[in-house]
């Protein structure tokens, strides 16, 4: 979750304070977790290892 926080506010330039709900989807056979930021914002990360 700290690493899908820190990309949202990397991406969108906003603080990670102005996160008031995540949801996280990983998706273990494409080798990313997909996240959605307060509902309707949303990206991607890859998983580690």
């Amino acid at each position: 979750m700290k690493r899908a926080r820190a990309a949202w506010a990397e991406l969108s330039g906003k603080a990670e304070s102005a996160i008031e709900s995540l949801d996280l989807y990983v998706k273990p056979e494409d080798g990313r977790a997909y996240y959605v930021i307060n509902g309707k914002e949303f990206g991607d990360i890859a998983l580690e290892g």
